[in-house]
């Protein structure tokens, strides 16, 4: 469950993908359909584990939550699980999403320089820069 900045709650089905968190929303009439909501840039983002109780943040009582927070704006994305065990797996896959991307990304690296080819970081967001102008890559 997504909860909104007005203490509203909204079902919602999650994927988490490396760097990304897309989120679904169900058909009403036909339970089996999902429709895309968005997605939360996984890369941009800090997952806070919150203790069952009052959330300061949000003045709402809330169990079996986490927060995501993104470390560029003033976004905040408050989740709850029905169950903790749920809650526990959400907390441990992100943590897990986050190892994999980092361990992809320091494997590159070195198969990068084992093949005498370095990329500045500042080189690397010209070129993403360039692709999202072009109308390619991540939005």
């Amino acid at each position: 469950t997504k909860v909104t900045r007005h203490g509203k709650s909204q079902q919602r089905t999650f994927f988490l993908f490396d760097h990304q968190l897309v989120s679904c929303k169900k058909d009403l009439l036909r339970r089996d359909v999902l429709y895309y909501r968005g997605r939360t840039d996984m890369d941009d983002v800090e997952l806070v584990d919150l203790e069952d109780g009052r959330d300061k943040d949000w003045n709402l009582s809330v169990k079996n939550a986490f927060k995501l927070v993104s470390k560029t704006t003033d976004e905040v994305h408050l989740f709850c699980a029905r169950k903790q065990e749920d809650k526990v797996r959400w907390l441990q896959a992100c943590e897990d999403e986050r190892r994999r991307v980092r361990e992809d990304r320091e494997m590159r690296v070195r198969e990068d320089r084992e093949m005498g080819m370095e990329i500045s970081e500042n080189q690397k967001k010209l070129a993403m820069l360039n692709a999202q102008k072009a109308g390619h890559g991540k939005s």
